[in-house]
């Protein structure tokens, strides 16, 4: 390798740690941002109360329709002598701030950014209703295991979703940029 290869070599290195660093650096920013609007008033009567009553109420109908007699009244869902109560944290809105935050930090032209942003709201929406669904089954057949399932398993699950929906989305638009590149340049 030359002389000039390696510096070449070297000054990429760099600038691609460069952009790792801004990324995280701006995702991080945003996801303090996220948590701190989160708990404007105006964002949480606004956004997230009805949010975390749609999830309560879409979760009981849905748990319905597959045989798990459920109901809901605003934020708490009961299926026989179960219930939760969907609070902020169970809501999946923490696990959509992450998601966003990076979709929105990542170098992206902003039309896509707001494609990702969509879908991956309807994705991390999906899945956390799975979640709440799940909840509802172990809350009236295995009350035992609710613990186990709603701490350790589905808060872990959420997250690492919404961290692989960004991924996808964001391997997506990584490929598609390099194929771009590939027509140019031949």
């Amino acid at each position: 390798m030359s002389k000039k290869s390696a510096e070449r070599a070297t000054e990429v290195a760099n600038s691609q740690r460069a952009m790792i660093a801004w990324f995280l650096g701006l995702s991080a920013a945003y996801m303090i941002a996220g948590v701190i609007l989160l708990d404007v008033p105006l964002v949480r009567d606004g956004f997230v109360d009805p949010w975390t009553r749609f999830n309560a109420s879409a979760s009981a109908t849905m748990a319905s329709l597959f045989g798990v007699d459920s109901t809901a009244t605003g934020t708490f869902v009961q299926s026989g002598a179960a219930h939760l109560d969907i609070k902020a944290g169970c809501n999946g809105a923490h696990a959509l701030l992450i998601l966003l935050a990076s979709v929105f930090a990542f170098p992206a032209p902003w039309g896509r950014r707001l494609i990702g942003a969509l879908a991956g709201t309807l994705a991390v929406l999906g899945f956390n209703l799975i979640r709440l669904i799940n909840l509802i089954v172990v809350a009236r057949y295995f009350p035992a295991r609710l613990e186990l399932f709603h701490i350790y398993i589905w808060q872990t699950l959420i997250i690492l979703i919404a961290l692989g929906v960004f991924l996808v989305w964001g391997n997506f638009f990584a490929e598609n940029r390099s194929g771009a590149r590939a027509v140019h340049s031949a």
